[in-house]
């Protein structure tokens, strides 16, 4: 599409006025619609320097997940092969665990936030 016919499309779709919006992943995130309903078909992408079909990453499909919906009750939809789907279900339903090494740090953050002037004697 050229500018003004993008535009145009943008509008009708902020304006309430298209009920069904079918683009592609780089588009959708281009644009951060947000939808009630989120469909994601296949769980890869065609990737032309390699000639190929490349899985979504879990950040790329995370990302798709909190850029697109819209809300509380919302939903997100991935349609993936069989296979596919407990490998998917186990990032995207299960929290991923949090490892911080700031205890062996310390030391240096707060003497970066001392030098900084953050952090000050009253």
């Amino acid at each position: 599409m050229d500018g003004n016919d993008e535009e145009c499309v943008l509008e009708l779709i902020r304006g309430g006025l298209v009920n069904v919006v079918i683009m592609t992943y780089g588009l959708a995130l281009q644009y951060g619609l947000k939808a009630s309903t989120v469909v994601v078909m296949e769980g890869s992408r065609y990737d032309g320097l390699e000639k190929r079909y490349v899985d979504y990453t879990i950040p790329e499909t995370l990302e798709m997940v909190e850029s697109s919906v819209d809300g509380e009750g919302a939903r997100f939809i991935l349609l993936v092969h069989a296979p596919k789907k407990e490998f998917y279900k186990k990032f995207l339903m299960e929290p991923l665990p949090v490892e911080s090494h700031l205890n062996h740090y310390l030391g240096v953050h707060l003497n970066a936030e001392i030098v900084a002037k953050n952090i000050h004697t009253t």
